[in-house]
């Protein structure tokens, strides 16, 4: 089931199995659904949509890493997961 992040005044969504973050539900769904098929080996047209990652750590998540024009642009821990 994808996570719901809220990051300021931003929804985003992440494929609870790679922890990819995407701004639409329904592309963070089929992240999801591609992951569960073929575990380890990304869908490239779908993680091509994809505007950050979560950083693991622990069992839970650190911290959220956004991408701007292909390069890792900052890290941002004030991102709060929102109930379902």
């Amino acid at each position: 089931m994808v996570a719901i992040y809220r990051c300021g005044d931003h929804t985003l969504y992440a494929c609870e199995i790679c922890g990819l973050l995407y701004r639409e539900l329904e592309v963070a769904n089929k992240c999801e659904e591609e992951c569960r098929k073929n575990p380890g080996a990304c869908c490239v047209s779908v993680i091509g949509k994809a505007v950050g990652r979560l950083v693991r750590k622990d069992g839970g998540y650190e911290a959220v890493i956004f991408k701007q024009d292909d390069k890792l642009l900052y890290i941002i821990k004030g991102c709060l997961q929102a109930s379902p």
